[in-house]
């Protein structure tokens, strides 16, 4: 005696175990040991616990399956979700069982017993939970080592913490399509010259690859313009630098010695091996200022003079040639102010080093500031770079005084990259500033310098004029910058997911699809062209965590800083938010409506639908809608048409079909292309025949040369189901798997008349670029009237302060740079001193000044008001 027992102890996970016994023993003896709940199943059909007392015969087959339970922490019972369908299809005529074991009608699942039976051989059926999904816009895919390599690096676009000006060594230059506001990095090291005692700054930074329309130049968030000699430079590709040399070296050797009488300082080297420099420069302090007290207290002019030499060496320091002057110079001033200058020679190409020599006599006495101090050497070389297919920005700015060493690398620029657009009549037009996602992709696809390098051929433009359209009629844009490592086709799937598309690859062509309504079905698949036993579904089922609603991430055009959106699909309850971030959105309507797309597709395509076809598997492309029928789900009844009667509209089945009463039902037919015809209304005849409402639009083959017309038959809206394709994979020679899903209306439709909620506002006190100094006060000494006691308010945003004063306003000569609101200073133009204050933050702000104006009473305020009353004789009183 033979019979087999099986136990399948985890059918989610497909657990189970198998054993031949040789002895009649009772069905209850073999149960399995375990708490939970199992049902038996005797040779194909089920058996209840009172008859557990049966000892098994030779040849009988015993089942026991194990019911999951529990789950959700109590709140939800996992088998209404996650119905075990394999056990289910391995024997015939147990789904009914099932499903009244745990509690769920056939109806609840699709109706499982109806075809069961056929499931074994030609479908399986799974479920499995995703908390926000969409299968026709997956999420990106994980980033290659290169790119996460390159991630790491925050990036000075999109984090806040890493924005501002740097010199990103080795990394990609930015490609960049439609508006942004960007930091752009270097593309020189910076450097410094002074002229008339002031430090000027000259920067030179890469916008990105490509042509811009600049809209604005900031430092932090104010305009340029608003700085004191402040001169910029807008260079386009091809063009040339003209605002000052960009390719400069620096001697770090020089940093601040004190030059003495006729002691050489050097020689230093100018510039690298393998370099030539055609200028040289040299900057020098006299830190103290340059003058001498007289006896009356007077100050006198005094003077420094010194010698610049130069001679040239070749690429490993050897010496070839001997000193020449550049320059023998001299500075005389009566201040005490510090004097900065710098001096420029032109010299022929070659490798150089310099030295100085101070030629005169330093005094070294008290009443002496006399001292000269060498703090800079440049050489400037030959600007014969081809800085290649980018936008530059060339600035130069006071920097004394006028912007903070902060606010030097925090120069942002709003721009809008230039792309060509091309049209069927016109072809290729020049390139205008733009955000076209299309023209975009275009560009990215083509260009041969950062982007794919295809030919025209090889990108299909046609789709993309249509799409543009499109997508410019519904505010769709793509306004991104790509600032790390990032493939290609990375590129160009980002670029397109703003506007619900993707790409893919067809004949060689890089086309687009969009994921928008259709109506008419590109194919018919039916169980007349689908490869035996190769149907299955995967039926994604919700759970209490699973989202109905969306929480966009996007980079918003008003603050430039990330913000988040709620979207709700029209007519559902706010649950759960699935997050999704977005890239190259900037604009908090497109945001939502993407949102509330994808919840909707989360909701309501829950069925990946999978099989394989013939060659009729290659008509489809990714994102067509085709039809489907087929048994396993009941979708719609298949057949063909073997005979047709055009004058009384009468066609002859191959099957009879099955009629629902008080039902109208439909037939689509699939035309030779594999299309779909219909669907068309018809009522019975007879078993076999049915009749046409209205004349086909194509005439039904029945012949014996080719196959015949195949049909989908149904009542109401189950003749058939409709999928998007999501797949579509040779499998042999004269096979082609597709995978597909559900298609839902309501996905389309969940943008339609959408209200946004506005962005949030946040009360936290805004960084301000520019502080502004306000109740500038002075005090008068008692014991002498030239000492002031010079104080302010603080000013939010302030790093430190400048404090100087003048002769009635003429020449300002800088006393101090504070980092407190109080300071005392020495008022050496007596009744006609002006004072004033500046704070700089990010960057300086405006000038609060106060004045004597000839009038001598201890206490001045530089503000229109009284000081604090309006008594006319105040407790500190007039001095007279």
């Amino acid at each position: 005696m033979k019979a087999l027992i099986h136990v399948n102890s985890h059918p989610l996970l497909n657990i189970h175990t198998e054993k031949t016994i040789t002895r009649r023993r009772k069905i209850s003896a073999l149960a399995p040991k375990t708490n939970l709940p199992f049902i038996a199943i005797l040779n194909g059909k089920p058996i209840m616990r009172v008859g557990w007392s049966r000892r098994l015969q030779d040849g009988d087959s015993l089942y026991f399956y194990i019911v999951p339970q529990g789950g959700g922490g109590g709140k939800s019972n996992p088998l209404a979700a996650v119905l075990t369908i394999a056990a289910i299809f391995v024997l015939p005529g147990i789904g009914g069982m099932i499903g009244a074991e745990l509690g769920i009608s056939t109806a609840a699942i699709g109706g499982i017993e109806g075809f069961s039976a056929m499931a074994l051989f030609k479908g399986a059926v799974t479920f499995s939970g995703m908390s926000l999904l969409s299968a026709m816009m997956p999420t990106p895919k994980a980033p290659t080592s290169q790119a996460a390599a390159s991630l790491a690096a925050p990036s000075p676009t999109y984090s806040l913490s890493a924005q501002g000006n740097s010199a990103r060594i080795e990394a990609p230059i930015p490609v960049q399509y439609g508006r942004m506001r960007t930091f752009p990095d270097f593309a020189a090291i910076p450097y410094t010259e002074f002229a008339g005692n002031e430090q000027f700054l000259y920067e030179l930074f890469c916008i990105g690859c490509g042509a811009y329309s600049v809209e604005s130049i900031k430092i932090e968030d104010t305009d340029i313009t608003s700085f004191d000699d402040v001169t910029t430079e807008i260079v386009n590709p091809g063009g040339t630098l003209t605002l000052f040399p960009a390719d400069v070296a620096s001697s770090v050797e020089v940093s601040g010695q004190e030059a003495l009488t006729n002691v050489y300082l050097g020689p230093f080297t100018v510039n690298a091996s393998g370099t030539v420099i055609n200028a040289i420069a040299i900057d020098v302090i006299f830190p103290r200022g340059l003058y001498a007290v007289n006896g009356e207290g007077s100050l006198v002019e005094q003077s420094v003079v010194w010698a610049v030499e130069a001679r040239t060496i070749n690429d490993i320091g050897t010496v070839f040639g001997s000193y020449a002057t550049l320059g023998t110079e001299i500075f005389t001033g009566a201040t005490t102010t510090p004097q900065r200058m710098s001096y420029r020679y032109t010299v022929s190409n070659a490798r150089y080093q310099v030295r100085i020599k101070r030629t005169d006599t330093k005094n070294t006495a008290s009443n002496f500031a006399h001292e000269m101090d060498w703090i800079g050497l440049r050489g400037y070389l030959p600007e014969t770079r081809d800085y290649g297919n980018v936008t530059l920005l060339a600035v130069r700015m006071r920097a004394s005084g006028n912007i903070s060493g902060m606010g030097a690398r925090r120069i942002n620029v709003i721009a809008t990259r230039k792309v060509q657009t091309w049209s069927p009549g016109g072809g290729w037009a020049t390139a205008t500033a733009n955000s076209s996602i299309a023209w975009a992709f275009a560009d990215a696809a083509m260009d041969s310098v950062y982007g794919g390098g295809l030919p025209a051929a090889r990108v299909d433009l046609q789709a993309l004029y249509d799409l543009d359209a499109v997508w410019t009629a519904r505010g769709d844009y793509f306004n991104g910058r790509f600032d790390g490592v990032s493939t290609v086709m990375d590129a160009l799937s980002k670029i397109v997911a703003v506007g619900r598309a993707r790409v893919y690859m067809q004949g060689g062509i890089h086309r687009v699809f969009r994921d928008g309504a259709a109506t008419v079905p590109t194919v018919l698949f039916s169980m007349r062209n689908i490869v035996k036993g190769s149907f299955g579904i995967e039926y994604i089922m919700p759970s209490d965590e699973s989202a109905n609603h969306c929480d966009v991430g996007y980079w918003d055009a008003d603050v430039w800083a990330a913000r988040r959106v709620l979207a709700t699909p029209p007519g559902v309850t706010p649950g759960i938010a699935g997050k999704f971030e977005t890239f190259g959105i900037t604009n908090r309507d497109h945001a939502g409506r993407e949102g509330a797309y994808r919840a909707a597709a989360s909701l309501y395509r829950r069925k990946i639908i999978t099989f394989t076809a013939e060659m009729s598997g290659y008509l489809p492309s990714l994102g067509n809608l085709i039809a489907i029928q087929h048994d396993l789900p009941e979708w719609g009844q298949h057949g063909e048409i073997t005979a047709w009667n055009a004058g009384t509209l009468t066609a002859t089945l191959s099957d009879p079909p099955v009629w629902t009463d008080g039902a109208t039902h439909y037939i689509g037919l699939r035309k030779r292309d594999g299309s779909l015809s219909g669907p068309w209304v018809v009522t019975k005849v007879d078993d076999y025949r049915i009749l046409f409402a209205t004349t086909p639009d194509i005439t039904p083959y029945t012949g014996l040369e080719e196959a015949r017309t195949h049909i989908s038959f149904g009542p109401g809206d189950l003749w058939r189901q409709r999928a998007r394709v999501i797949s579509v994979k040779p499998q042999s020679l004269y096979t082609v798997k597709i995978e597909a899903v559900n298609e839902d209306a309501r996905v389309h439709a969940a943008d339609t008349g959408l209200v946004v909620a506005g962005s949030p506002v946040s009360n936290l006190a805004r960084v301000l670029t520019a502080p502004v100094v306000t109740g500038l006060t002075a005090m008068e000494s008692i014991g002498n009237p030239l000492l002031v006691q010079l104080s302010w308010n603080p000013a939010p945003g302030a790093e430190y302060y400048l404090v100087e004063q003048s002769l009635n306003g003429g020449m300002w000569t800088r006393l101090a740079e504070p980092r407190g609101t109080m300071i005392s200073v020495l008022t050496v133009f007596g009744d006609s001193t002006s004072l004033r204050v500046a704070a700089v933050g990010s960057t300086r702000g405006p000038w609060a000044e106060i004045t004597r104006e000839g009038w001598d009473d201890r206490f001045w305020t530089g503000d229109d008001d009284p000081y604090m009353t309006n008594d006319e004789n105040p407790y500190w009183g007039p001095i007279r």
